[in-house]
């Protein structure tokens, strides 16, 4: 058995190494709490540029929705003409012009500058069905060289929308 000097000698050493444990505990738990810091600072900084890319990608595929329903709003205007030979009704016609305005936005001047001279082509060519009409109510036939005419005109747009085509297909294309 201890005596008590001997008793109080041996707690001060007992806690003097509690002591010395505890510090070596405290330096070990900061620096593994410093590691995780890190470590978890690495994993939020990685999670925020996936985010990121999301988003870019995200906007990047609105962007494609945006000029394809554009491109189709276009293109439907002059594919009723082909069809029917006529000018479109007033809710092609509206779709249209919604379209040519959002075009100024989204695409480059080279395909509004095609837009616009197919679209004054084509007022040229429902003057000439206006007067094509007038002359077959007034004489059975179409007139001099108006089916010729319309022909022309016809095939000069089938061409022009295949050309436009293309190019809308280079700006609509995603990464472009």
């Amino acid at each position: 058995m201890l005596t008590d000097a001997e008793a109080t000698l041996e707690a001060a050493r007992i806690s003097a190494e509690a002591t010395r444990c505890a510090g070596w505990m405290g330096l070990v738990a900061g620096i593994l709490a410093l590691c995780g810091a890190i470590w978890v600072g690495k994993k939020q900084t990685k999670i925020t540029e996936l985010q990121t890319k999301i988003s870019d990608r995200s906007l990047m595929l609105s962007l494609l929705d945006i000029r394809s329903e554009t491109h189709n709003k276009i293109r439907n205007f002059f594919l009723y003409i082909l069809h029917h030979a006529r000018e479109p009704d007033s809710q092609t016609r509206d779709d249209f012009n919604y379209g040519r305005h959002r075009s100024k936005i989204l695409f480059s001047d080279k395909i509004n500058n095609e837009i616009k001279e197919m679209d004054d082509k084509c007022y040229q060519y429902f003057c000439l069905k206006g007067e094509m009409d007038d002359k077959y109510e007034a004489t059975g036939n179409y007139g001099d060289g108006n089916s010729a005419k319309e022909f022309d005109f016809l095939t000069w747009l089938t061409k022009k929308l295949k050309e436009i085509d293309e190019l809308f297909i280079d700006e609509i294309r995603i990464g472009s």
